[in-house]
C-alpha cells in the first residue's frame, strides 16, 4: 500500500523487454514477467520506491477475496455508494466507454494520438469526471465510509525503522504553502490527472487532461492559489539558481551504486536527464535546487575540493551524497556484445557504432549508449558492468535487472 514492497516496476520491466503502449499488455502477461523476476529492489519495509506493480497485485487480491473483477467490486464498494455514474475501470480495451475522450500527445504538426492498449487495473485504467471526483472528495467528510476507514486511508506509513512517509493507501499526504495537502496525480499516455485536497480547508481541484503535455499539478496548484490564496502560507515561487547553471553541469555519482545524475544547463535553465526525460530544475535558494517528486539536491564539495550533489528527502529522512565523476572513462566499446536476460526473456545487443555504441533492441528503437564512469553507461537505462560478464540494467524504480553476456 505504501510503496515499500521493494518489488519492481511493471511499466519498466515491460520497457525493458520491448513491449510498447501500442501493444496489448494484459493481466497474465504481466504477472508471467513477475514470476521471472529473481531479486527485489530492496528488502520490503527498508524503503520508499513508487511502484505501480503492488497496486495491481491488490486489486487481484481484491477480486479473488470478492469471487468478481475488480471492475465490479468498485462499482459495488465505492461507485454505486456514492452515485459516480462515470466511474468504471477498463479491463477490456474493447470495452466502449460513453463519450470517453481520447489521449493525445504534442507532434510537430500539432498532435496526434496516444494511447494505450492496456487492461491492468488498481494502478490506471480509471475513467470518470470532475464531476464524480467532487463526488469522492465529499466521501472524506464523511456519511459514506466509516471514520476509522477515512482516517486509516489518510495515514502515511512509516518503513520497518520508524520513519515516516508522505504515502498513505494511495494519498500523498504533505503540505501545499503551509496548508495539509491530501492528493495524487499521475498519467498514462495521452492522460493526464490530478486531484488535489486541502480539508481543512474543505477544498479540492480535480484536474482531467487528455494530452501528454499537459501539466495537471502545476495547473492544480494554480487554481488552488487562485481561490483560496489568501487563506494558504507563502507562495512557492522558485528563486534564482545559484551561483549560476553552468557551476552544476556535470556527471554525479553515488559511490558503490549505479545511481547517477547529469545536469545540463541552458542559459539561465538547468536541466536533470532523467531516463528519456529531461527535467527543468528550479532554484530553492542556498545552492538548492529542486523538482517535484524528486530529492532536493545541494550543491557542495568535498574534503578535496571536488563538487558534491546531497541528495535530501524527508519522508523518508535521507541524505546521499554523489560526487562529480571527473575522469574521462575508457572505450566503452569493450562492452560490445550481445546479453540475454532470464528474468526478461529477451536480449539487448550493445552494437560498436563510430567511437561509441548502439543499444539495439527487438521492436525497439535505437539508443545511443553514453560512458558514465569506468563500469557504467546510460542508455535512458542505467548500464552497469561488475567485470563478471554481467549487465546490470536498472531505472529509479527497477533496479539491477540481471543480463549476462553471449557473444562479443
Amino acid at each position: 500500500m505504501h510503496h515499500t514492497s521493494g518489488l519492481r516496476e511493471k511499466f519498466d520491466l515491460l520497457d525493458m523487454a520491448g513491449r510498447r503502449f501500442v501493444d496489448l499488455i494484459d493481466q497474465a502477461s504481466v504477472v508471467d514477467l513477475l514470476e521471472r523476476q529473481r531479486a527485489l529492489n530492496f528488502e520490503t519495509g527498508t524503503d520508499h520506491s513508487y511502484c505501480n506493480t503492488g497496486y495491481m497485485l491488490l486489486t487481484m487480491a481484491v477480486g479473488r477475496a470478492m469471487g468478481c473483477t475488480f471492475r465490479d467490486a468498485a462499482h459495488e464498494l465505492i461507485f454505486d455508494p456514492l452515485g459516480m455514474r462515470d466511474s468504471e475501470f477498463n479491463d477490456d480495451h474493447r470495452r466502449l466507454i460513453a463519450r470517453r475522450a481520447r489521449g493525445y500527445e504534442p507532434s510537430d504538426d500539432g498532435y496526434r494520438l496516444c494511447e494505450a492498449r492496456i487492461e491492468t487495473v488498481g494502478d490506471g485504467g480509471l475513467y470518470s469526471t470532475v464531476e464524480d471526483l467532487a463526488l469522492w472528495d465529499a466521501a472524506f467528510y464523511g456519511g459514506v465510509f466509516p471514520d476509522a476507514v477515512l482516517e486509516l486511508v489518510q495515514t502515511p506509513g512509516r518503513l520497518s525503522d520508524g520513519r515516516a512517509l508522505t504515502y498513505a493507501f494511495g494519498l500523498g499526504v504533505d503540505q501545499y504553502r503551509g496548508e495539509r495537502s491530501v492528493q495524487h496525480g499521475g498519467g498514462l499516455a495521452g492522460y493526464r490527472a490530478m486531484l488535489m485536497r486541502l480539508p481543512q480547508l474543505e477544498f479540492a481541484v480535480a484536474v482531467l487532461s487528455n494530452s501528454a503535455g499537459f501539466n495537471s499539478q502545476k495547473v492544480a496548484q494554480g487554481i488552488a492559489d487562485l481561490c483560496v490564496g489568501e487563506r494558504l502560507g507563502a507562495s512557492l515561487d522558485s528563486t534564482p539558481i545559484e551561483p549560476s547553471p553552468d557551476a552544476w553541469v556535470g556527471l554525479y555519482r553515488l559511490a558503490g551504486t549505479p545511481h547517477h545524475y547529469r545536469l545540463e544547463s541552458e542559459g539561465e535553465k538547468l536541466f536533470m536527464q532523467v531516463g528519456e526525460v529531461r527535467l527543468e530544475l528550479e532554484g530553492a535558494g542556498d545552492h538548492r535546487v529542486g523538482f517535484p517528486g524528486l530529492p532536493e539536491l545541494a550543491l557542495g564539495t568535498d574534503g578535496s575540493g571536488a563538487r558534491t550533489l546531497t541528495a535530501r528527502t524527508t519522508h523518508p529522512e535521507s541524505t546521499a551524497v554523489f560526487s562529480e565523476i571527473t575522469q574521462t572513462p575508457g572505450s566503452i566499446q569493450q562492452f560490445a556484445g550481445t546479453y540475454e536476460s532470464d528474468e526478461l526473456g529477451v536480449s539487448w545487443t550493445l552494437e560498436p557504432r563510430d567511437d561509441g555504441l548502439v543499444l539495439r533492441r527487438r521492436w525497439a528503437p535505437d539508443r545511443t549508449v553514453q560512458a558514465v564512469d569506468e563500469d557504467l553507461c546510460s542508455a535512458g537505462y542505467s548500464l552497469l558492468f561488475p567485470g563478471d560478464g554481467r549487465m546490470l540494467v536498472g531505472t529509479g524504480r527497477s533496479r539491477n535487472v540481471e543480463f549476462r553476456k553471449r557473444s562479443s
